[in-house]
């Protein structure tokens, strides 16, 4: 295990102009990420998000809730497109946040026990 800090660290300011550079070459309507709706009315299809989607959808949030999320309890699994972009990427934006997953899928005495043990401040 790692921890963040140590991640910056060892990339340090050497690889800044990398860094840069390869931020500014993203272009915002690029496909992210591919994930499948859950075929509620047909069957299911693969929804195309892009980088401008999956960042504003979290820097929304972020605006109107992020207040709240310093201990944020993501308790649905990351495979689900809601938990990946509102609580796993949600660090993109406000990286002062301690996300807890209680269990690989939902399990309510876990969620329960998580929230009360690790004083979650929200719960998505």
């Amino acid at each position: 295990m790692h921890s963040y800090n140590d991640l910056l660290n060892r990339g340090g300011n050497q690889k800044l102009g990398e860094l840069l550079e390869r931020q500014n070459s993203l272009v915002s309507d690029i496909p992210l990420a591919i994930f499948y709706t859950s075929g509620t009315t047909d069957k299911p299809e693969a929804a195309t998000l892009t980088n401008f989607q999956m960042l504003n959808s979290v820097a929304v949030v972020n605006e109107h809730l992020g207040k709240y999320f310093t201990q944020l309890c993501v308790p649905i699994p990351t495979f689900h497109i809601f938990a990946e972009i509102i609580g796993t990427f949600h660090i993109a934006v406000e990286n002062k946040n301690c996300l807890v997953y209680p269990a690989m899928l939902q399990d309510t005495l876990k969620t329960m026990k998580f929230i009360q043990n690790e004083k979650c401040t929200a719960l998505i």
